[in-house]
């Protein structure tokens, strides 16, 4: 990772430098207010109208009022004002999928298959073969939808997701707890407090936002599932653990950070089972848990106790759900859904008698009826330092890390996450900066950005000078005493008054575009090894509380006036490059419709309408058992070279250079771990290999011994990837020419029932295109398995492969207890990082690598085999079915063909021109008829990067439009 270019205190007068309370750390996503970062100069011309009632003192501006002491009661949803923005007001991004002729094309396709299925009702009950003709030709009217994709949202408590949730789908209150509670967050040990208009929360669950779930009868809809049965007991033990090794197990050596810590787990453990358990005799307070935990574990019981603390959850969790381990909730509004969602979300008050649910929720999945975003999207919010988190961020397609503006560029967790995953999801990757409108005067502002000081002084004088005319318009007004007088004086003030709003708009963004710009330069240039500009990681700037104001929801008339508007917010523009994400997986899908399953079917259809003759059925078999067993052949000759060369580029280097590492990893645990207090390393020992202490620091032993052979391996990924892929090619290769086989396998057949060989051969190249597509489906889902495999491999300290390894040992350590614990500790651990046969932990990580790529190879064969397969049967079915049919003494049947054979040509054509049209659309998305997108679209374009003289000013010069009125 590069240097900064600037000293940590430049870098904090750049970010904006302010005091801040305990609660502003945990807080900080509700009073967002978020922009994208590329603004048009224009923007400063803006002449929105906004109502501003009263004098700004200049010292105001940035400034929000403090809502910390605010004691609402938030039982009822809070009022809504006026709406002056909703999504659909704006288009949809530049991308062919949404192009404005798309929609007729497919409806015309689905109106073509309309009328083949009229003709074919007419014979349908002739028999078999033509029932599933019809029963085809009305599938086929409905177009399959792409597989969706996941967005992952992570960031710490408080930066902002679950706002920034609400704002890029246009439903305030969908993600807000908005109840006043304190709560002991459990997974980030912090307080936090939940309240406000679109509240302040902290998300204990993995959340996930998508589209109306097929049954789903009402707008909202949340499906609860629960932790299965050994996430369940592992949760529960895990407690115990932690609880007991505090309270009745101490060192005595423990250092003070040593018992800080296990007082923290002992805590959370001690909160979560008594929100689970608060309603039991034993558990009705602190002192009563400690009693009866103590008691079973002076009789050696923990293992019933274990046990009873399941079959409680379990029946809480029936008590709630009798029917099953999915808790379905439906409200019409987003407010009453999160309310009727508080006890799987939240713990309760110490007031509370009830038992809360939710340390048993793993996950809450969302449905929202009518939300575009959503259509084939879905937004998944994560808790923070959460085990859970880390595999859902796998399994996801998309990343976007979300910090506030003021901690974006020196967020230790934001490069944590992109020490982890930013590799993986290299392409696939947005920082999205929040509290865009945090704290900033114009003296502020001029002090740290000076090459704007000429351009922030022109827009101040324009701005004092319409201050102090609004003051004298006033003034004026309160003179006046005549009706007549006070009606024209009247119409003076409002005049000022938007003058002096339009001005406070203007000043407000032009400083907020500025620190933006300035914001996303520091973070492409610190984060260059994950991020470039306009390539690859977009950087938005948003502003959720200006996003809400104008959903009309402030929280006092007392807010500032300035408003940002809609695109300043940045909250378009994201949503602009969030539709965008799903874009080519639509069209791929859309065109696959078109080429493979439409096209494949006429083609037959016309095979079937021309055709003379009988079939020869054995001769067929035969054809068709050869083919498929080319497809078995070419899909296992392509698993059996992936497995040799994952063996070959991943673990033959690692078994080469063993001694080398090996050794390497035994004098780190001599020379390294050996010096320290056996109280240390006991401690590490029993957090497998991760701790931090005063005295040594954050250390993680797993990514220090592994590092010399990730090192090994780095090579091998990349000679893997090339190789997979060239693999792939050539086994689709294969599989696409095998239809050239089949055809001339076929020759005399066709010729035996008087086919023309060109429909043949159009039906066979229609099939090809589903061949290519089930290949691009293969591709995406092995890529993505792929780069988990190398994260787990080199970056994943909880799961990954090397941690796995190490793990019987640190078991084994763990349990050494008494005189002359820390040399048999250090014995174990060094005779087992030096080991050099196969159970050396660097030749099973190396093993697991390569048998991971090789099983994720053979599992999404499975499918790309069944689509194969799926494909030829269709072929033979089209084929074969249609020749055994032979009723053309029936007149309803001699009638259907002969219209058939007026009738598919004219389609074949029509789809051959559609197309080509489509082709054309996808060459150039913005042509006649295109909803060109309101603002630009963050994955098209790339921004050029500004290399301006030393001292130049990066911002472009400022023109103020607003003119003052003649007196």
């Amino acid at each position: 990772m590069s240097s900064r270019s600037a000293s940590p205190e430049a870098n904090e007068r750049l970010l904006g430098k302010r005091k801040r309370t305990v609660e502003d750390e945990d807080n900080e996503g509700d009073s967002q207010t978020d922009k994208r970062r590329h603004m048009e100069d224009d923007d400063l011309k803006s002449t929105d109208d906004f109502d501003v009632s009263k004098d700004l003192d200049d010292e105001l501006l940035f400034v929000k009022k403090d809502r910390e002491g605010s004691t609402k009661t938030l039982d009822l949803e809070p009022e809504q004002g006026t709406i002056r923005w909703s999504e659909d007001r704006e288009e949809y991004p530049n991308c062919a999928v949404y192009h404005a002729d798309v929609k007729q094309y497919q409806a015309r396709v689905t109106e073509l298959f309309v009328n083949l299925a009229e003709h074919l009702s007419r014979i349908s009950h002739t028999g078999d073969d033509m029932e599933i003709l019809h029963t085809q030709a009305i599938a086929i009217q409905t177009f399959s939808g792409p597989k969706r994709q996941v967005v992952a949202l992570a960031g710490d408590a408080g930066s902002g997701k679950s706002s920034l949730i609400s704002s890029i789908l246009d439903i305030p209150h969908i993600s807000r707890h908005v109840w006043m509670l304190p709560v002991s967050c459990p997974n980030c040990m912090m307080l936090i407090y939940i309240q406000g208009n679109y509240g302040r929360a902290c998300t204990c669950a993995i959340t996930e936002y998508t589209k109306a779930f097929p049954d789903q009868t009402r707008k909202f809809s949340a499906q609860i599932v629960y932790l299965n049965p050994v996430q369940l007991r592992k949760l529960l033990v895990d407690h115990l653990k932690e609880y007991v090794i505090f309270h009745f197990e101490k060192d005595k050596d423990w250092t003070v950070e040593e018992t800080a810590e296990y007082r923290a787990q002992a805590q959370t453990a001690e909160g979560t089972l008594l929100d689970l358990f608060r309603d039991k005799p034993s558990f009705n307070n602190s002192t009563e848990m400690k009693s009866y935990i103590h008691t079973s574990y002076k009789n050696k019981a923990g293992i019933e106790l274990a046990a009873q603390l399941y079959t409680w959850c379990q029946e809480l969790v029936t008590a709630h759900n009798p029917s099953s381990q999915l808790n379905t909730i439906e409200a019409d509004r987003a407010f009453q859904l999160n309310k009727a969602l508080s006890p799987f979300l939240s713990s309760g008050g110490s007031s509370d008698t009830k038992p809360r649910l939710w340390p048993l929720v793993f996950k809450v999945s969302i449905g929202v009826r009518g939300c575009r975003v959503l259509e084939n999207l879905t937004i998944a919010d994560l808790p923070v330092r959460v085990k859970a988190s880390k595999n859902y961020i796998r399994s996801s397609d998309y990343l976007w890390i979300v910090a506030p503006i003021g901690r974006c560029v020196t967020d230790t967790t934001v490069d944590t996450i992109l020490f982890e995953f930013g590799e993986r999801f290299a392409g696939r990757l947005a920082i999205i900066c929040t509290k865009i409108d945090d704290k900033m005067t114009s003296g502020m502002f001029m002090q740290e950005y000076q090459t704007e000081v000429q351009n922030m002084e022109k827009i101040e004088r324009a701005f004092k000078e319409a201050k102090e005319d609004l003051s004298k318009a006033k003034a004026l007004f309160r003179q006046a005493s005549k009706p007549s007088t006070i009606e024209e004086r009247n119409k003076e003030v409002e005049v000022c008054q938007e003058r002096y709003g339009k001005l406070a708009n203007i000043r407000l963004r032009f400083m907020v575009r500025t620190r933006n710009r300035k914001i996303a330069d520091m973070i492409y240039e610190d984060k260059s090894e994950y991020l470039e500009e306009g390539v690859n990681g977009p950087v938005f700037f948003v502003s959720n509380e200006h996003y809400m104001w104008l959903k009309g929801y402030k929280e006092s008339e007392t807010e500032a006036p300035e408003q940002l508007d809609a695109y300043a917010t940045g909250i378009p523009g994201l949503r602009t490059y969030a539709l965008s994400i799903p874009a080519q997986e639509m069209w791929l899908t859309f065109l696959s419709h078109i080429r493979h399953t439409s096209i494949g079917f006429t083609k037959a259809l016309r095979i079937w309408a021309t055709k003379t003759g009988a079939d020869d059925g054995d001769g067929l078999l035969r054809i068709k058992e050869k083919s498929l067993k080319a497809v078995d052949q070419a899909i296992e000759a392509y698993l059996k070279v992936v497995a040799k060369d994952a063996v070959q580029s991943l673990a033959v280097p690692i078994r080469v250079s063993l001694p080398t590492v090996a050794q390497k990893g035994y004098e780190f645990m001599q020379d390294v771990v050996g010096k320290w207090h056996h109280s240390t390393i006991k401690a590490f020992v029993s957090n497998d290999g991760s701790h931090s202490t005063k005295k040594v620091g954050h250390v993680d032993w797993n990514a220090k011994l592994r590092r010399p052979a990730v090192r090994l391996m780095s090579a091998g990924w990349d000679e893997m990837s090339t190789k997979e892929k060239q693999h792939l090619a050539v086994a689709q290769l294969k599989l696409q020419n095998n239809m050239d086989v089949l055809q001339h396998d076929l020759k005399e057949m066709m010729e035996l029932f008087k086919i023309p060989r060109g429909h043949f051969e159009e039906l066979l190249d229609a099939q090809k295109h589903g061949i290519a597509r089930a290949g691009q489906r293969y591709c995406v889902n092995l890529d993505k398995e792929f780069r988990n495999t190398k994260q787990l491999t080199e970056k994943d300290n909880q799961d990954g492969y090397f941690v796995q390894a190490m793990s019987p040992v640190y078991t084994k350590a763990a349990k050494v207890n008494g005189k002359g614990s820390k040399d048999k500790i250090m014995n174990l651990l060094e005779e087992y990082v030096n080991q050099r046969d196969e159970n050396s932990p660097f030749i099973r990580m190396a093993d697991y690598a390569s048998k991971k790529i090789a099983e994720h190879s053979k599992t999404f064969s499975r499918a790309l085999h069944e689509d194969c397969n799926k494909i030829y049967n269709e072929v033979f079915n089209q084929f074969g079915g249609l020749m055994i049919e032979s009723a053309d003494d029936n007149a309803a049947v001699v009638e259907v063909k002969s219209t058939l054979r007026e009738f598919l040509p004219e389609v074949d054509n029509e789809l051959a021109e559609i197309v080509k049209k489509l082709e054309d659309i996808e060459r150039n998305p913005r042509s006649k008829g295109k909803q060109k997108s309101s603002a630009p679209d963050a994955t098209n374009v790339k921004q050029e990067k500004r290399k301006p003289a030393d001292g130049a000013s990066t911002t472009p010069k400022v023109k103020i439009e607003i003119k003052k009125e003649q007196q």
